[in-house]
């Protein structure tokens, strides 16, 4: 198949140059106001009348109907409802053809005639009246014939091209008298002939030269024939004008402007109130059928019924169905009474929960009881579970205990979703027994006072021990980091030996009904849960900061967390330290960056006021432990204790002291393998932006717990830049980066591997948030030769290009990779500078602010790939472009059959507050959908998106909006 790609990529390219002339180009009429109609009048064929001179009395009562003959012409009127619209206009005198021996024609004009009235101010029924005359003597005429066509067809659409009218012998045009337009009921043979010629002349017949001068000379021979054998008729031809635009033929089309307001308005309609008892009732038939269809006493005869070959598509057809389609009632019956045999199918167990009525208990009860013998479901497949469309805990208990079986980097790759779905699990009602079976009450109650006893006994924990010990830790960390190193390793230690397995449900305040909540806090505290716990505490954060009235439980589960991690072995204190200093980091550096922003000056002054606070604020503890030395140890604080203060009391002021000035370190929030140990303030910068965002770099040295797994000797602190964003909503970065990682993994699964590069989004707060910087150059600074840029990078004289291969590949790859992502995602606002190029070849694209359709440009295009992009491929002709191709194809089928994953991550985020999402909630699903186009096959997948590369390759709106981006980037610099 792929050996046909080049082929069909050039077949499509002729189809589409082919479609450009059998589409219908459409102009209104009200458009035209200052293009006048145009009819060509040409000749006049036919038999004509043998003089005026018709009887030898006529001839006795004018004698100069003798001269006649020489020079006829046509004069064209409009009429509209009886009355003639505009003056008169003829043609020049008529040229007598070579072929007739005396006088009479055939009479040739070729002339264009143009009606006084513009093309917008033409009535609907418009009509043109056309009148041949013939002169004799002196001022005198006679009419030959004449004949009507309207301007418009029965369609409302302008008439264009050639017409032979009918010329109706001795009589002025008249409408409704002498129409010019063959009929089909005199002259039906004659007319089929004519409208076939018409249409070929149009193009409305494909053209096929060999057999078109065969079909056309037969075509010509049978018209004259037919004309001959009717005899007596004249016709003249005209010619009506076509409109041109852009090189493309339009037709016009009648369009009266504001012509609704025109019309009459019949008034309101008085509405009858017919009081109707039953008309909020269930009705009783429906209901006698669903309790029959559904009764306990067909679960045996259910279980062993097997569907025939259309049922059995009708329900693959179902299951295919996203996740947010309604099932209708006969669908519902159907995967009810085949639930038995559905149960083999994973994908399934959803559409049968969305079929049980769950106000009906003997129902619920067996549905609960055929979801222990279904087949277990994958993790991905159970977020659907945790929906608001589920509400009954015992699916959620479900759904948690599938979720418990997957590794800890997936439950970080669903992190997100999952803390959203917490809201479903707070709005939930009365508590449900787990799908294991109903559970005692007695037994309940005795576990939630044991849990009660448990978080009291927890509790007890005196808060003087735990801020000594986080003084205790903080004063180690700041007198040297050997110091911080050794109490590391204490913690770990101590780790090794207090560690025991953590059940579900087992600690203080788990309850039955918060079986997400729990499980969370469960998998946080685990030994590997560092990075969980805090992106789990960083996503409660920004949710506890932007709910509402009735979504205060984020900010109790984060403190719940918090306490939790408080009260337990060394290692999840040592985590609950770190989250403080962290969240008491961030908040000193938004602190920072408003001050410097809200100072006057320009940039370079302010990036050198925000060097100096920074140096000023978070000094390494290093060098502040030997600055502060003698008043660190607790033995100087006593001895330079004034006014009576005791040892704990000079302690506690040095405590506050260090957490002003000191810089402690951390478990860095975009790399939990890592801990800040320093920031380099000297490479502090603002980035040309409105909201100035800040270049930060941190020091960075590997974690002990890091340390210990690798076996390895410590290693020396790197640096690691970040962009630090303070005004900015980062949640849907952080949504769309999500995105992106996931959907690298589900291609690598399946072997393709596009190079993509996800790169760090954590939000801190509503508006504020860490961006990992990663070393480009923006595909702007590069663009007038993408080639030369990679030959930089990779120069390699053998290759065909004179880039190295991988670096080659690299190129095609991430811009295969992300074409098709950005497409899904249907993300907007693409221009040249939000386009970024590593040295390795590797493109991969930032700031998401508009998503799912949006675009503030005009015409977007449906991905971003310019001529200069597929010049570094070596053109579309190329043997790279090919490649690309294949990628592309490959990419996007593989996601598709991924779809109901990313479809169900999307739905958990329906309630969030996403700004792309939260401004049409209902409609982001469906915007998704469109996108994979499930309902093709994959050939018909194949050709759609080459299609789409076509149509973004052909657009020009947006070469000429990326020439008006860099003429202002410009002007800006």
């Amino acid at each position: 198949a792929w050996m046909d790609l080049e082929y069909y990529y050039q077949y499509q390219q002729q189809q589409q140059q082919q479609h450009q002339d059998t589409v219908l180009h459409v102009l209104y009429s009200h458009e035209l106001d200052k293009c006048n109609l145009k009819l060509k009048i040409g000749c006049l064929e036919g038999c004509q009348p043998n003089g005026l001179a018709a009887t030898p009395e006529s001839a006795l009562e004018d004698a100069l109907l003798n001269f006649h003959g020489d020079s006829p012409y046509v004069t064209l009127e409009l009429h509209s409802e009886g009355r003639r619209l505009t003056l008169p206009r003829q043609t020049q005198r008529a040229v007598v053809g070579k072929l007739a021996g005396d006088r009479r024609g055939p009479y040739s004009w070729n002339e264009w005639l143009a009606v006084p009235a513009a093309i917008a101010s033409l009535p609907r029924d418009a009509c043109l009246c056309l009148t041949i005359w013939d002169v004799y003597g002196t001022c005198r005429r006679r009419p030959i014939g004449g004949s009507c066509v309207s301007v418009f067809s029965k369609r409302g659409q302008m008439r264009r091209g050639m017409y032979e009218l009918v010329v109706w012998p001795g009589q002025v045009a008249e409408p409704g008298v002498t129409p010019g337009k063959v009929g089909k009921t005199s002259y039906p043979e004659l007319s089929r002939l004519l409208k076939v010629r018409k249409r070929y002349s149009e193009g409305s017949i494909n053209k096929i030269d060999w057999q078109d001068q065969l079909a056309l000379k037969d075509l010509e021979v049978r018209i004259v024939a037919e004309k001959r054998r009717r005899g007596g008729l004249m016709f003249l031809n005209v010619t009506f004008q076509k409109f041109l635009l852009d090189s493309l033929e339009h037709s016009v089309v009648y369009f009266e402007r504001d012509a609704h307001r025109l019309l009459p308005q019949t008034g309101p309609a008085d509405l009858v109130v017919c009081p109707d008892p039953d008309i909020n009732a269930a009705n009783l038939s429906e209901e006698k059928h669903h309790a029959i269809e559904r009764g306990v006493s067909r679960g045996a005869f259910d279980r062993e019924r097997k569907p025939n070959a259309v049922e059995r598509d009708c329900l693959h057809a179902i299951m295919a169905y996203p996740p947010h389609r309604e099932i209708s009632m006969e669908e519902r019956d159907l995967v009810w009474k085949y639930r038995y045999y559905l149960s083999r199918y994973k994908r399934a167990l959803g559409k049968f929960l969305r079929c049980i009525d769950f106000t009906r208990p003997a129902e619920v009860q067996q549905a609960l009881g055929l979801i222990r013998h279904w087949q277990a479901l994958d993790s991905a497949e159970a977020l659907e579970l945790l929906s608001p469309d589920f509400p009954h805990p015992a699916v959620r208990h479900y759904a948690v205990s599938r979720l418990a079986k997957s590794p800890m980097d997936e439950l970080l790759l669903y992190l997100p979703q999952l803390v959203q779905a917490l809201r479903y699990e707070y709005q939930q009602p009365a508590s449900q027994p787990p799908i294991g079976g109903p559970a005692s009450s007695r037994k309940q109650q005795q576990q939630q006072q044991q849990e009660q006893s448990s978080s009291a006994d927890s509790s007890s924990i005196s808060s003087q021990q735990q801020q000594t010990f986080d003084a205790t830790t903080s004063q180690k960390s700041a007198t040297s980091n050997s110091s911080s190193s050794a109490v590391e390793h204490l913690l770990t230690e101590a780790l090794a030996e207090d560690e025991g397995p953590i059940s579900y449900r087992r600690h203080a305040g788990a309850a039955s009904d918060e079986p997400l909540t729990n499980f969370l806090i469960d998998h946080c505290c685990k030994r590997q849960g560092g990075r969980l716990a805090q992106l789990f505490y960083w996503y409660l954060t920004v949710e506890a900061e932007d709910a509402g009235e009735g979504e205060k439980f984020f900010g109790q589960v984060r403190n719940r967390l918090l306490q939790r991690l408080k009260n337990g072995n060394l290692d999840q204190r040592s985590l609950a330290l770190d989250l403080k200093r962290q969240d008491r980091f961030v908040a000193r550096l938004a602190t920072i960056l408003t001050a410097v922003n809200s100072e006057r000056g320009d940039r370079l002054k302010k990036e050198e006021l925000l060097r100096v606070r920074l140096d000023e604020e978070f000094p390494s503890a290093a060098a502040h432990a030997r600055r502060d030395s003698a008043s660190a140890s607790p033995t100087s604080a006593v001895a330079n204790a004034s006014g009576g203060k005791t040892v704990a009391e000079q302690q506690q002021q040095h405590q506050a002291k260090l957490a002003k000035q000191t810089f402690f370190p951390f478990q860095f929030m975009l790399d939990p393998s890592y801990r800040a140990v320093g920031l380099d303030s000297r490479s502090a910068g603002l980035f040309k932006s409105s909201r100035m965002p800040a270049r930060i770099k941190f020091l960075l040295e590997p974690a002990p717990q890091q340390q210990q797994q690798q076996k390895s000797p410590p290693r020396s602190a790197k640096a690691y830049t970040t962009i630090f964003k303070y005004g900015d909503d980062l949640r849907q970065d952080q949504l769309v980066m999500q995105m992106i990682e996931l959907m690298d993994r589900l291609l690598r699964q399946e072997n393709v591997d596009l190079r993509l590069t996800p790169y760090r989004v954590l939000a801190t707060g509503r508006e504020q948030g860490f961006v990992q910087c990663i070393d480009s150059v923006p595909l702007s600074s590069v663009q007038t030769s993408v080639l030369n840029y990679l030959r930089q990078c990779g120069s390699s004289p053998a290759s065909p290009y004179g880039v190295k291969s991988e670096v080659l590949e690299n190129y095609v790859r991430s811009c295969a990779g992300y074409c098709i992502v950005t497409y899904l995602l249907g993300v907007g606002d693409r221009h040249l500078d939000n386009l970024m190029l590593t040295r390795d070849g590797r493109l991969f694209h930032i700031d998401f602010g508009f998503i799912l359709g949006r675009d503030p440009k005009v015409m977007p295009p449906p991905m971003k790939l310019t001529d200069g992009m597929v010049a570094a491929m070596g053109g579309q002709d190329s043997q790279e472009f090919i490649a690309f191709l294949k990628h592309c194809d490959t990419a996007y089928k593989s996601l598709r059959r991924h779809a109901s994953v990313i479809v169900n991550l999307f739905s958990l985020m329906l309630d969030s507050s996403v700004p792309e999402i939260a401004m049409e909630p209902d409609k982001t699903l469906k915007k998704l959908t469109d996108r994979f186009c499930l309902h093709l096959t994959d050939e018909e997948a194949t050709q759609h998106i080459v299609k789409v590369i076509q149509d973004s390759l052909s657009a020009f709106m947006p070469q000429l909006i990326d020439t008006l981006h860099d003429w202002t980037q410009a002007m800006k610099r």
